[in-house]
């Protein structure tokens, strides 16, 4: 989980775990500094998907509903959809 702003700010640009990268915020997103598209997923507090956003490109931004905090950042092809229950361990 990615917890400071230095962290959050990088997302997935400074993965280190190639299944992607887990952050709250209420703010939304960015993929200013990207070379590749993600997948990104807005959860709410049962982790059902409730935004998905598929092939993201480079420097764009994304904003959603800011009742919901928690992000999570993926590559491409994740196969995930709105209305999804996740399992987050």
């Amino acid at each position: 989980m990615l917890k400071s702003l230095r962290e959050k700010s990088r997302g997935l640009r400074g993965a280190l775990d190639f299944r992607g990268v887990y952050f709250e915020t209420r703010w939304g997103i960015h993929t200013f500094g990207m070379r590749e598209d993600i997948d990104v997923v807005i959860l709410d507090s049962q982790n059902i998907a409730r935004d998905v956003w598929k092939n993201m490109k480079p420097n764009q931004i994304f904003v959603w509903n800011p009742r919901w905090r928690k992000v999570l950042e993926v590559f491409p092809g994740s196969k995930i959809d709105k209305g999804d229950q996740l399992e987050m361990s």
